[in-house]
């Protein structure tokens, strides 16, 4: 099975077309432990509309996604295979926070996670931070 998913990552195709996959993967996971939470804690009103809402967002998303490969390549050098991944990365750990909100939902100990994506949250401000310091920087006379 390892060896199947380590020859995903030997080309750019089989790289993108792995996040997809993890990505999907993700979004079904984010449903199912929404639905779920929705069910357990009574204090999230459980709405079938909502739901389906979801789902089409969620498929929305996808598609998107699976246009922006083809439109990707158009786009001189690997900037536009660097947006795709950029993307894709943001929309995985976007998922994974919303799988761990679910589980946190549902009472399941969450802690370690929750201090991952915090820390993770920090340094990405930082770095905000930082680059907007090297950019007003390098904009004065």
């Amino acid at each position: 099975m390892l060896d199947i998913l380590r020859n995903f990552m030997l080309t750019q195709d089989g790289k993108l077309l792995y996040l997809l996959a993890v990505l999907a993967i993700l979004m079904g996971l984010d449903f199912i432990s929404g639905t779920v939470a929705a069910i357990i804690n009574k204090d999230i009103d459980f709405k079938s509309k909502t739901g389906i809402y979801g789902i089409l967002r969620k498929i929305i998303s996808l598609i998107s996604m699976i246009a922006l490969i083809p439109l990707a390549v158009i786009i001189p050098g690997d900037a536009g295979i660097m947006l795709v991944y950029t993307l894709y990365i943001g929309y995985l750990i976007l998922e994974f926070k919303s799988v761990i909100e679910n589980l946190d939902k549902m009472g399941v100990n969450v802690g370690p996670f929750k201090i991952f994506l915090n820390n993770f949250e920090q340094f990405v401000n930082n770095r905000k931070k930082e680059n907007e310091y090297i950019d007003s920087d390098s904009n004065t006379p």
